[in-house]
């Protein structure tokens, strides 16, 4: 059920880590809500595996005994620095490839959209 209250914006389809689309994707995918298990499995033999095990391994301890709001605050948390880190990244890099002079006109407005709309 958490993972269906998240709100990744998953109209955005430049959403801002792989990881994140992945999970953005799995969310709208969902036939109905997966236990703990079969999200893991959900991500078995994809790029993102890993960090999806390391996530959930990290995640678990400290989760245990909260409360439905508590966890779905921690992962609205989690979803919101990632996007944040995600905009950073993309601004410093367009940026950076400005000041290189090797951006083009959609860089550029790129560049303009990510200003506009900070988060």
């Amino acid at each position: 059920e958490l993972v269906h209250t998240a709100h990744p914006d998953p109209s955005d389809g430049d959403l801002a880590a792989p990881v994140l689309a992945a999970v953005a994707d799995f969310i709208r995918s969902a036939v109905e809500p997966p236990n703990l298990a079969g999200f893991i499995e959900g991500f078995r033999d994809s790029p993102h595996e890993r960090a999806i095990e390391r996530a959930v391994r990290r995640a678990i301890p400290a989760l245990q005994g909260s409360e439905q709001a508590e966890l779905a605050e921690v992962l609205q948390d989690g979803l919101n620095r990632l996007a944040r880190q995600g905009y950073e990244r993309d601004l410093k890099a367009l940026i950076e490839k400005e000041q290189r002079g090797e951006a083009d006109e959609q860089d550029r407005q790129r560049l303009r959209e990510l200003l506009m709309h900070r988060p």
